[in-house]
C-alpha cells in the first residue's frame, strides 16, 4: 500500500439497525479448533467467552507456555464467521482471526478477572 499517510480511510456503515445475536460456534468446528490450538500451539488453559455477542462470538483461547513455546499465546475465534469489508485491490482475506504472543508471566491462569 504505496498511499500518502492519512488516505484511504474506511468508514463504518452499519448493516443492521440494533443488536443481532450471533449465531454461535457449531459443536464439531469447536471441538476442532480446541484441536488444532493444542496440537500448534499446546495446551488451552483456559477460554474467554463473550457472554452477549453482535453478529459473531469470539472466544480467545489461552495456551500456557511450553518449553517449544515459553510464552503465553492468545488466539481468537469466531472472528471469521463473517467476512469483513477490506480494500480492493490488495488480496487481503475477509475472514481473520488474531494471535498474540506474551511473556509467560503476564496473564495468569488463575486471574480473577477470567470470564467462565
Amino acid at each position: 500500500m504505496n498511499e500518502p499517510r492519512g488516505s484511504g480511510v474506511l468508514r463504518h456503515q452499519p448493516l443492521h439497525d440494533g443488536f443481532v445475536p450471533a449465531q454461535g460456534q457449531q459443536q464439531g468446528f469447536a471441538e476442532a479448533i480446541d484441536r488444532h490450538i493444542e496440537e500448534h500451539f499446546g495446551p488451552v488453559e483456559f477460554v474467554y467467552h463473550e457472554v452477549a455477542s453482535h453478529l459473531v462470538g469470539v472466544h480467545v483461547y489461552v495456551v500456557a507456555p511450553t518449553e517449544e513455546r515459553p510464552h503465553r499465546t492468545l488466539i481468537t475465534s469466531g472472528m471469521s464467521e463473517l467476512p469483513m469489508t477490506v480494500p480492493e485491490g490488495h488480496g487481503i482475506s475477509p475472514y481473520t482471526e488474531l494471535m498474540l504472543c506474551l511473556p509467560a508471566g503476564r496473564l495468569a491462569a488463575d486471574s480473577a478477572d477470567r470470564a467462565g
